[in-house]
């Protein structure tokens, strides 16, 4: 099957929702063309290349969409690395234009399950979001989160987070260097009953976090998702690669 043609959308606003992240809204009338319940799946930024004929694609999950306005919500992790999605997300002003391609089917928490261990940084948030909307509301086991300020906790919304899943913080101001989120999941008393594992954060972290789950007992076969969403000082094309290698 072929892939949709991305479609052009327009930036609508431009908000800085913590310290740390950036929530870019953008419209247009492809949305009409984006299936039910969209929010969590990933869609495709697309920035042309001078002088390449393919152009540069950035993946991002949508944290929130609005059929009758058409709109979407991106949200971005400010980075100082000069990335094609970091520059155009800190300056991309109502009115400019970007195409878009997708979306893509999105990795859910599975349900139902005895407990949850939902896990990630900052570039999961959106789909952390999502996950918790999922969740009984006597869901139980722990959501890990790290984030790179204390005022980043803003960036989760006004979330409803079921009573029993404990809550643990992370503040790490070097993400992917300081091995702090890995290191917090090995720390966690394993529950009885059968888990459901939600994981994504940068690479190295995952692999340490998913060797650890391993040594646990065995999980029910559909029952554990660990995703890399980025990789420490590598480009998102380099990330892939070392991705499809290693998980």
């Amino acid at each position: 099957m072929a892939k949709p043609t991305p479609l052009q959308f327009s930036v609508k606003s431009n908000l800085l929702i913590s310290p740390n992240m950036r929530r870019i809204t953008v419209y247009g009338e492809g949305i009409a063309q984006y299936p039910e319940n969209a929010a969590g799946n990933y869609i495709k930024l697309v920035f042309p290349q001078e002088d390449e004929q393919k152009p540069c694609l950035r993946t991002y999950t949508i944290s929130q969409i609005d059929y009758e306005q058409c709109t979407m919500e991106l949200d971005f992790v400010i980075h100082t690395d000069g990335g094609p999605a970091s520059v155009w997300a800190d300056s991309a002003r109502p009115g400019d234009t970007i195409q878009i391609g997708g979306p893509g089917p999105g990795k859910p928490i599975s349900l139902p399950a005895d407990w949850f261990l939902i896990a990630g940084d900052m570039t999961a948030m959106p789909a952390i979001r999502n996950n918790l909307k999922q969740l009984p509301e006597d869901a139980r086991g722990y959501l890990v989160l790290e984030i790179i300020s204390e005022e980043d906790k803003a960036a989760l919304d006004a979330i409803t987070i079921p009573a029993a899943l404990e809550v643990i913080w992370i503040i790490n101001p070097e993400p992917g260097d300081l091995k702090k989120f890995s290191d917090a999941i090995l720390q966690l008393p394993w529950l009885a009953g059968q888990p459901s594992v939600w994981i994504a954060a940068e690479l190295e972290e995952v692999l340490k976090a998913r060797s650890h789950i391993k040594t646990q007992p065995p999980i029910e076969k559909g029952k554990m998702y660990i995703s890399s969403y980025w990789q420490h000082g590598m480009t998102e094309d380099r990330h892939k690669v070392a991705k499809k290698e290693q998980l």
